[in-house]
């Protein structure tokens, strides 16, 4: 279930915006999709399996926002697609995730090494191991990711599932000429983590990381950037909402 009516990416467009190649790889694994408007439906279906929120470019109401705290309370699965910048009504999902966004935006110097002059991709080369991530086995590109950060959460259990290269760091200046790191500025160096899993209930070891096999990434989907995921035990609660100079 597609949340719409604030700009979201949509699974049924075709712009560079939206999420149509991820919509037609849902369909071809036999995913039903559906589009839902709050304003127009004020409630999240029974039979949702999942509510994705993919870049919102307006502001939730206070009422919507509501309706997916307690949908996500409830155990429902959540996937939140973020953008760097205004969460746009969010901050309180946000919050009760425990969830931090850090400003500015992740670049990372290391896809220099593939030939790529956008300083906004970021490279993932190494995953945990997670459902989320069991069939990752290649590099992975997220362009325009924002930086996450986790606190400690009585009722979630957060796992770090994307992590950038060490030579990345958040850019709080313009992204253009020459970018170099700033930590005056208040910009972070990586590794940065750009998606996270939250568990509603269990509580998990550590993860082991394991390495993406070293062929030319991938870009994750049509132009999203970090994402958040939200599910709930057995079946885990997933919210997973993505170095010093780039010439």
């Amino acid at each position: 279930m597609f949340l719409e009516g604030h700009g979201e990416r949509s699974p049924l467009g075709q712009a560079n915006f939206d999420l149509g190649q991820f919509g037609q790889e849902l369909k071809r694994k036999g995913v039903n999709l559906a589009l839902l408007n709050l304003a127009k439906t004020p409630d999240i279906p029974a039979n949702t399996t999942a509510l994705v929120i993919a870049g919102p470019r307006a502001n939730l109401l206070p009422g919507e926002v509501g309706l997916i705290q307690d949908y996500v309370k409830k155990g429902g699965n959540l996937l939140w697609l973020a953008d760097p910048g205004d969460q746009h009504g969010l901050q309180a999902l946000a919050e009760q995730l425990n969830l931090t966004f850090l400003p500015g935006t992740v670049v990372d110097a290391s896809t220099q090494l593939f030939g790529i002059d956008d300083p906004t991709f970021a490279l993932v080369a190494e995953y945990v191991h997670h459902p989320i991530t069991a069939d990752f086995k290649e590099l992975t590109l997220f362009p325009v990711a924002a930086a996450l950060q986790s606190g400690k959460d009585a009722d979630f259990h957060a796992t770090a599932v994307l992590r950038t290269l060490a030579r990345s760091w958040t850019e709080i200046g313009p992204l253009k000429g020459d970018i170099r790191f700033n930590a005056d500025s208040g910009e972070k160096e990586g590794p940065l983590t750009i998606g996270y899993a939250w568990c509603a209930t269990c509580r998990r070891p550590p993860p082991r990381l394991r390495k993406a096999r070293p062929n030319k990434p991938n870009p994750a989907n049509n132009a999203f950037s970090c994402w958040a995921t939200a599910t709930s035990c057995p079946t885990p609660t997933w919210a997973t909402a993505a170095t010093s100079t780039w010439a």
